[in-house]
Parts: structure tokens; C-alpha cells; sequence
């Protein structure tokens, strides 16, 4: 059996990359037709395009979309055996359709291994350099930014429900100081705006409480300058975001971002959680593209991939599903994101049991 499992491997792994290879060129073909307007306009420097963008570009979108194309690679190259009479004479030779899914699952489990570190570790660091160029070649200044929540340290906070990057300035500005559970000082304003010249904030109709117990003093007034320990560029746009962090530095970031109550991380959690999801996807979609393109039908391999097509769209559409369930129905976003991979699984099964043995 090791030279067929050599045999299916190689087909495999070549088809992989050989799809992989197509949809990056068509990726990359259809960017270039959309962008190059920008790229003359903004007097971008051919190097950066290539070097910054497009080669990061490439690892973003290859890896992103690497379930799918393992799919269509498996109903290519397994319907093509099919249509040989391959599967029948692997079969009729006494060889189980359980031995011979041996080699497709060591073929998914190098490209899982090799999408997991991607996804991980990589991609974070090329979608640094791939948002940075975009950021300044190809995207509007930053603009609005909703509810906005910072923590200077332990003990202060300040939210604001717009800040504009533009003009530098707040609306519904909150600040409060806390002495453990107790608040000693809240300062609101109905708007707030950097002064560039003094570099301090300046804040329009101003009203402060200060709390000692039980008694409260009140302080009115139509404007304030002052200063915070927070500098107006705290709030800009990041260019990298949660995109630019690795395993390690979303963890942390999503831990940051939970102690100062923000709405944004059942988002990130979403994403850490699909870097894992959407790899182990590989397994599923390989299970229904062998189970379903190992039997010899009338039509081909059209007929397979018009099936796989619909499969991946299927799938796209319960990713979608289980990510309005996770942000709107409060469902976990760590059994959210693996729905779909659960409700394809069975489908996979039941392929699987009505495959050709």
C-alpha cells in the first residue's frame, strides 16, 4: 500500500497547490484591475506594492481560503480516479475505503499543521506590513471611531460614545476615578477636542461630581482646560489591529479589553477562536468531498464541483449564522465558531457511510 499512498499523497498535495496557486493569480488579477488607479494616484513605490502588499497579500488570502480549496482539490483529483475506474479496481483488489482515506487524512493533517502556525504566527506578522501599506497608500485617513473606552490605570477611565480622528474631538465624554469599588470623581462633557498648541484637552459644558461618603460637591461649568495621562493619538486607528496580533498577543489584548468592559470582545474572541476552527475544517470538508466524489456518475467532474461549490457556500453561510449567534444571542464564542465544523461533521458521516465500499 505505500506506493498508492504515495500515489494519492502526491496527487493530493499537487492539486493543493496547484488550485492554490490559480486562486492567487486571479486574486491578484482582479486587485490589480481595482487598484491600480491608487497605486498611480498615490504614487506608490512598485517595490512596496510587491514586497509589502501583494506577497503578504498572497499568504493572507492562500491561507485564509485553504478549507475550501481543499475541497475543491479533493473532488478534482478523488472524481478523476473515479472516472478511471481507479476507486473500482482499488477496491476490487481488496483494499477497505477506510485504508485508503489513510493517506488523504495525512495529506489534511500537513496542511492543517502548516495553516494552524500560519494563522497563529504568521499571517499575523505579513498582515502588519500588508494593513500598514494599505493604510498608507490605499486607505482614507482614519475617521469615527464608536464608544470609545480607555483605561489610563486601575483606578481611571474615560469613555466617549464618538471620537473623530480628523479633528480630534469627543462627544459624551466620561472620566472617573475610582478608589477601589468606591467612585470618588466623575467628570462628564458634552464634547472634548485636543488643543495642538498647549496639548491639553479642552472640554464644553462641563459638570463634575466628587463623592466623599455620602456627600457630593457639584461643579458646573461652560468649559475646562485639563490635562489627562492619555495623549490624543491613544485613540488613532491602529493600522494592524487584532489582524497583526499572534496567539499570545490577542490573548492578552482580548484579556485588556474585557477589564475595561468593551463591547468589541466577543469580535476578537470570535477570531482567536476561528484561527483553530477554520484549519480543522480541512478534515470535514475532505470526509464529504472523498465520500462524495469517490463514485463514478454520469456528468463527471463537473458535477463534483459544482457540488463542492455549493457545499463551500453552505458552509460560508453557517459561519455567518454562528457568528450573529455569538455576537447577538450571547452564544459562546468558543462553541460558535465550531458549529459548523459539528453540523458538517454528521454530514460528512453520512456521505461517508453511503460511499462506495
Amino acid at each position: 500500500m505505500k506506493k498508492l499512498d504515495l500515489y494519492i499523497i502526491r496527487k493530493f498535495l499537487s492539486t493543493f497547490f496547484f488550485i492554490v496557486g490559480i486562486f492567487v493569480l486571479m486574486t491578484i488579477t482582479f486587485d490589480v484591475s481595482e487598484r491600480i488607479d491608487e497605486f498611480i494616484d498615490r504614487d506608490a513605490p512598485l517595490n512596496k506594492i510587491i514586497t509589502d502588499y501583494y506577497v503578504n497579500l498572497i499568504i493572507y488570502f492562500g491561507n485564509l481560503y485553504s478549507s475550501f480549496l481543499v475541497a475543491i482539490a479533493v473532488l478534482f483529483f478523488t472524481s478523476m480516479m473515479a472516472s478511471k475506474s481507479e476507486f473500482v479496481a482499488i477496491l476490487s483488489s481488496g483494499v477497505s475505503f477506510n485504508r485508503i482515506l489513510l493517506p488523504y487524512i495525512v495529506s489534511v493533517t500537513i496542511i492543517t499543521g502548516l495553516s494552524l502556525f500560519m494563522n497563529h504566527w504568521v499571517v499575523p506578522i505579513t498582515n502588519k506590513k500588508k494593513l500598514a501599506f494599505e493604510y498608507e497608500y490605499l486607505k482614507a485617513k482614519p475617521g469615527t471611531k464608536r464608544n470609545v473606552h480607555k483605561e489610563i490605570n486601575t483606578n481611571e477611565r474615560v469613555y466617549m460614545s464618538n471620537y473623530n480622528t480628523r479633528i480630534l474631538k469627543g462627544y459624551n465624554f466620561s472620566f472617573e476615578k475610582w478608589d477601589g469599588p468606591e467612585l470618588i470623581y466623575k467628570l462628564d462633557a458634552n464634547s472634548v477636542v485636543w488643543d495642538t498648541v498647549h496639548n491639553r484637552w479642552k472640554l464644553n459644558s462641563y459638570i463634575i461630581r466628587t463623592f466623599d461618603g455620602k456627600n457630593e460637591t457639584i461643579e458646573r461649568g461652560p468649559s475646562l482646560d485639563t490635562t489627562f495621562n492619555i495623549h490624543h493619538k491613544e485613540f488613532m486607528f491602529k493600522t494592524s489591529g487584532t489582524g497583526g496580533m499572534n496567539y499570545t498577543e490577542l490573548n492578552e489584548f482580548i484579556e485588556k479589553e474585557r477589564e475595561k468592559g468593551s463591547e468589541m470582545v466577543v469580535f476578537y474572541e470570535i477570531e482567536k477562536h476561528q484561527r483553530t476552527s477554520l484549519p480543522f475544517a480541512n478534515y470535514v470538508l475532505m470526509l464529504i468531498s472523498v465520500s462524495l466524489s469517490s463514485r463514478k456518475v454520469r456528468g463527471g467532474i463537473g458535477v463534483y464541483l459544482a457540488a463542492g461549490f455549493a457545499i463551500i457556500a453552505v458552509y460560508l453561510m453557517f459561519i455567518k449564522t454562528s457568528v450573529v449567534f455569538a455576537t447577538n444571542a450571547n452564544l459562546a464564542p468558543s462553541i460558535a465558531v465550531w458549529i459548523p465544523n459539528v453540523l458538517f461533521l454528521f454530514v460528512g458521516l453520512i456521505l461517508y457511510k453511503r460511499a462506495p465500499k
